[in-house]
C-alpha cells in the first residue's frame, strides 16, 4: 500500500477500483476498508474527539465563571413610604396647639364621599354661630387626607392625629369631641346632631363657668357698685376629669 493511497480520501476509490468485485474477494475488501478506517481515526484524534462531543447530548460546555464577568445586578431597594406608629412625630399632632384654647370636633370618615360625613358637614354649617360661641374648631380626616376648618392638613399632621386618637384607616364614620383640657369628651359612630354635641359641651363645668363670666361681664356697667370683674381661672380649675365633663 503506497503513501499516496493514505494521503487523501479520493485514493480510496482509486485503490478500491483495482480490487476485484467477485464474491470470493468480498472478505478481503472488507478487511481492507476496516484497516483503512482505523488508520484515518488514529491519524486525526481531535476530529474523533469533537465528533464524540457533538454526538453526546449529555456533555455540555462549562458556564461562564470568569472573575471579570459582570455580576447580576441586585434589585433596587424598596423605599418605605407608609408611615407607621414607630415613625410618626407626636409633635406634629395639631391638637397640641388647641389645649386651653379651643374645643376640637374631629370628623373621621373612610373617604370624602362618605354619606354620613356629608350629612354632618351640612348640619354643622347651619350652626356656625353656635360653634363659635363655644370656641370650637373642626378637623376632618378622610383616609390619608385631612382638613382643618377648610384648610388642607399635611400628611404628617393627619398621621400624628390618627396615632394620637388611635384611629385606623377605613373605620366607619366617627365623631369625636375634645375638650379644652385635651381630654376626650365624646366618641360616637354615625351622624350626631349638632344639638347633642352642644349639650355635651354645655354640661361641662368649664363651659358653665365661661357662660357665667360672660354674663357678669355683659350685664352690669363697669364703674358701678354691682360690677365685679370675673375671677381669673387658674390651671388647677381647668383640670376636669373626663367623667365630670
Amino acid at each position: 500500500m503506497s503513501a499516496h493511497t493514505l494521503s487523501s480520501p479520493p485514493s480510496v476509490f482509486r485503490v478500491s477500483s483495482l480490487l476485484p468485485f467477485s464474491p470470493a474477494a468480498r472478505p478481503a475488501r472488507t478487511l481492507f476498508f476496516s484497516s483503512l478506517l482505523g488508520m484515518l481515526l488514529v491519524a486525526s484524534p481531535q476530529t474523533h474527539a469533537i465528533s464524540l462531543l457533538d454526538s453526546d447530548a449529555d456533555l455540555k460546555a462549562p458556564a461562564e465563571t470568569s472573575a471579570g464577568a459582570p455580576s447580576t445586578p441586585a434589585p433596587p431597594a424598596t423605599v418605605e413610604t407608609t408611615m407607621t406608629a414607630s415613625n410618626v412625630d407626636p409633635a406634629a399632632n395639631p391638637l397640641l396647639g388647641e389645649t386651653w384654647n379651643r374645643r376640637s370636633l374631629i370628623l373621621v370618615a373612610p373617604d370624602e364621599h362618605d354619606r354620613d360625613l356629608q350629612q354632618q358637614r351640612d348640619a354643622l354649617d347651619t350652626t356656625r354661630g353656635d360653634m363659635q360661641q363655644r370656641d370650637m374648631t373642626t378637623y376632618t380626616l378622610m383616609g390619608t387626607q385631612g382638613m382643618h376648618d377648610g384648610v388642607p392638613m399635611s400628611f404628617e399632621e393627619v398621621r400624628a392625629l390618627r396615632d394620637a386618637m388611635q384611629l385606623r384607616e377605613g373605620a366607619p364614620f366617627t365623631v369625636i369631641l375634645m375638650g379644652k383640657d385635651g381630654g376626650k369628651k365624646m366618641q360616637q359612630e354615625g351622624f350626631v346632631s349638632p344639638d347633642q354635641i352642644y349639650q355635651v359641651i354645655d354640661n361641662m363645668p368649664m363651659r358653665q363657668r365661661e357662660e357665667s363670666q360672660t354674663s357678669r361681664a355683659s350685664s352690669p356697667t363697669q364703674g358701678t357698685e354691682e360690677y365685679a370683674p370675673p375671677t381669673p381661672v387658674t390651671d388647677e380649675d381647668w383640670q376636669w376629669k373626663d367623667n365630670a365633663q
